[in-house]
């Protein structure tokens, strides 16, 4: 609960007066409503677990998507706050969500993310959901590059400290860009 606490305070003297949403899926929408101005989109979620977000795009974006899913799908590869290593598994098992549009790409990211071309055109949104520190570090620095503006970036777990050191440390030093807004945990934003 204090690192929560000491997120709220980050964001308000990192951002100033920015959009609070009650909960994740209001900052999906507003991730989901940007994107949607567009006519191609692919979203490129680390850390998939069991499928929440990517099921939650599938239902509620009304124009046609890529989607790619990052994920081992066997739970934390190692303990994360109170949580023990294969905590939030799957069981190995994809989620049962289908469709062209629809890829997951199952190992460590340092396996998986070569299997994608990032330089693809259209926008791109990122969803950092790997809860822990280096596997966030890995896929960013492996996809900044192919950054551009009016891309979207979001950290799901921007409360944790670890993830934090990603984006002050990263991110903040190598874009410009406007917060779409700011959940309970996590943050999105868009690049200008």
């Amino acid at each position: 609960m204090i690192e929560v606490i000491e997120y709220q305070v980050w964001l308000s003297k990192q951002f100033g007066k920015i959009m609070n949403y009650k909960h994740k899926q209001a900052l999906l929408d507003e991730i989901i409503r940007k994107s949607s101005e567009n006519l191609d989109v692919t979203y490129h979620e680390f850390g998939v677990a069991f499928g929440e977000t990517a099921k939650y795009l599938t239902e509620n974006t009304k124009i046609p998507f890529l989607y790619h899913g990052y994920d081992t799908f066997e739970g934390l590869p190692k303990a994360w706050r109170r949580l023990p290593k294969g905590a939030i598994t799957n069981h190995g098992k994809q989620p049962d969500i289908h469709g062209t549009n629809i890829n997951f790409h199952k190992g460590l990211i340092q396996e998986t993310i070569d299997s994608v071309d990032f330089s693809a055109p259209g926008m791109k949104c990122f969803l950092f959901d790997f809860d822990l520190y280096e596997p966030t570090l890995f896929a960013y620095k492996h996809v900044k590059n192919q950054l551009n503006p009016g891309d979207i970036v979001y950290f799901d777990e921007a409360f944790d400290s670890d993830e934090r050191v990603v984006i002050e440390n990263y991110f903040l030093n190598d874009f410009t860009f406007k917060v779409l807004g700011a959940s309970v945990f996590g943050i999105a934003f868009q690049l200008t």
